[in-house]
């Protein structure tokens, strides 16, 4: 990998400091926040569509019925990292395991960020009841090496999703569905508004703090015990591979610690709203899928590492301007490392081209924020930067 270079951060005047605080604040409130009023009208509509979809889920199959738990959430809106229109939502659907299957559970470390779970054969079945029903329907999800099958779990979740949705009458909500990564991709029309939505649908095992594993960063001390989870997500090129073994992708779960992230960025004063702007810098000048919203948030969780609370609430413009360049520098590396296991690089499935693209796409957008500000030439320019050309037409109509 290259080495990482180092950027000399952008200074500004005292005048100039304050004068680019309330560009941003303005940035943020007019552009990228997203309204309380459209907040709640698609959480509204999503509580009752998945009331209807989970309730129609347990009458077209009887081991969704036994097992599923609850539903949870995951991504960028509950944590208030939405930007634009918030129409995308991430649920993973906890399955239950019965008591005796746990107790004969072994978490195996595979690859980096992916772990295989293991039934061993001292497995005793209950000798009647709800588990031993539970057990008897898993038994086709299980390998004869004890191993729990991730793609027949994640098709198994799928096809319960399109038979439920094709029972469900489409009177006050339209239902598609398409497979989309490790999630089935249930898209909802609003009929009385015509507005629309897709719910991501993962399934999920649940664990505890006392479940943590040996291979992953230490529990953070400072937050609250909170559960983890492995869901079925597809292996990426190169991801079942790790000191010249080969693991079959069927067998690998990967990693989840959504709980865990949301309670470490929670209260941090102006982590969020910069990482929403760095989010929507992404989202100006290249594709969103080269640089992951969660590849941008992992570089603020391992940034977190380094500045106690008190750093988050310096000025939004000094910690936008600190962000963009510790951004900016881990991609010079081609490498953003998984915050929980470090071995694993983000940017690992992407090509070279594609790393470099994104690394000099960067560096030439804190190029052009450095040479405008310090020159005082551009005082305009973050918002040229983050803004498409409408919105900084607006921008600009209203700052003059």
């Amino acid at each position: 990998m290259p080495q990482k270079i180092y950027l000399d951060p952008i200074v500004l005047s005292s005048e100039d400091h304050t004068i680019q605080d309330a560009h941003l604040q303005r940035i943020s409130s007019t552009f990228i926040t997203v309204r309380e009023k459209e907040k709640k009208h698609y959480r509204h509509h999503l509580g009752q569509c998945l009331k209807l979809l989970i309730e129609n889920m347990k009458e077209v199959n009887t081991l969704f019925k036994l097992i599923f738990q609850k539903d949870i959430p995951s991504g960028s809106f509950w944590d208030n990292l939405k930007i634009g229109k918030p129409v995308e939502f991430d649920k993973n659907f906890v399955l239950y395991m019965p008591r005796s299957m746990r107790n004969a559970l072994e978490i195996q470390p595979a690859t980096p960020s992916f772990v295989t779970l293991k039934v061993k054969s001292c497995l005793e079945r209950p000798k009647e009841g709800r588990d031993l029903e539970i057990i008897r329907r898993l038994d086709p999800f299980i390998d004869a090496a004890g191993l729990i099958n991730s793609e027949k779990i994640r098709s198994w979740m799928e096809s319960v999703v399109c038979k439920a949705i094709n029972r469900i009458p489409q009177t006050d909500y339209r239902f598609k569905h398409r497979k989309s990564g490790p999630a089935m991709t249930v898209e909802v029309t609003v009929c009385s508004d015509n507005t629309w939505f897709e719910i991501d649908i993962v399934p999920a095992f649940e664990f505890s703090k006392d479940d943590w594993l040996p291979d992953v960063c230490q529990y953070p001390d400072h937050i609250p015990s909170k559960p983890w989870h492995v869901v079925p997500k597809p292996v990426k090129h190169n991801e079942n591979t790790w000191n010249g073994k080969v693991y079959p992708e069927f067998q690998l779960w990967r990693l989840s610690f959504h709980e865990q992230e949301s309670a470490m960025i929670s209260g941090s004063r102006h982590l969020k709203a910069v990482l929403k702007m760095l989010k929507k810098l992404r989202d100006n000048k290249v594709d969103q899928h080269l640089l992951t919203s969660y590849a941008i948030k992992t570089v603020f969780l391992r940034e977190m590492t380094n500045h106690d609370d008190g750093f988050w609430r310096e000025s939004l413009i000094k910690t936008f301007l600190h962000m963009l360049r510790i951004l900016t520098q881990e991609l010079s590396t081609q490498k953003l490392p998984f915050y929980w296991d470090e071995r694993f690089n983000l940017l690992g499935c992407r090509s070279y081209e594609q790393r470099a693209q994104l690394y000099h796409t960067f560096l030439k957008a804190y190029n052009k924020i450095s040479a405008g500000l310090e020159s005082g030439s551009e005082p305009l320019v973050i918002a040229q930067e983050l803004l498409t050309r409408e919105q900084f037409r607006q921008f600009c109509d209203k700052t003059h």
